[in-house]
């Protein structure tokens, strides 16, 4: 399923709410991003003094979020998170959640600034190592150069054929990425082409 909008504009609350109530979808595909506050789940960490952590001083507009309707049938994901600070424990709860999607085989996040390294929570996803074919973008914000996160996601996602570093074919982060990668290894990656630039040539 591809959400768009019409005449009503759809939000990123539209969007978790909707997959907090449609089981048995395999595919869904948005242009939307789901803010941080909208998918804080139940059982986010509370403070003695009632607030949420890392939260403390930003409490306007959160809602405690319910478990994916979809996470025993969702197949094939394209969906964005915005996140409000660069907290590991904030990225933790979106990975968390995209974990528990047991048949995912193709995840794409974009529009998103989630921040994919180990560090901030994609280890969460390690029980999908059986059905994650591809990730075409991790991020639109951040690049996947984080050396133990590359090198993590090779040895651990022996299905995976397809990531995207969100970084430019020819650039030093694709050097650099590809250093660590072992050659047999290496077209697992995918980067951005850059545009030709094309120049007209007027005669006289």
């Amino acid at each position: 399923m591809l959400l768009r909008s019409g005449r009503h504009r759809v939000t990123g609350l539209d969007v978790q709410v909707f997959l907090e109530t449609c089981p048995r979808l395999k595919i869904f595909r948005t242009f939307h991003s789901i803010h941080f506050k909208e998918i804080l789940p139940l059982d986010a960490a509370i403070l003695s003094d009632g607030t949420v952590h890392g939260l403390e001083n930003d409490l306007a507009g959160c809602r405690f979020a319910k478990p994916w309707a979809c996470e025993g049938t969702l197949e094939a994901l394209k969906i964005g998170f915005e996140m409000i600070s660069a907290t590991p424990w904030h990225h933790r709860i979106v990975f968390a959640q995209l974990g528990r999607c047991r048949r995912l085989k193709s995840l794409t996040l974009s529009p998103s600034s989630l921040i994919p390294t180990l560090k901030h929570g994609i280890d969460l996803l390690e029980g999908l190592q059986e059905t994650l074919e591809e990730v075409p973008l991790w991020s639109s914000a951040f690049v996947f150069d984080d050396k133990e996160s590359v090198l993590w996601m090779l040895d651990k996602f022996k299905k995976l054929t397809k990531m995207g570093a969100n970084a430019y074919d020819g650039s030093s982060i694709q050097e650099q990425i590809m250093e660590w990668v072992p050659p047999e290894q290496r077209d697992r990656f995918e980067f951005i082409h850059r545009p030709v630039q094309r120049v007209r040539v007027r005669v006289v």
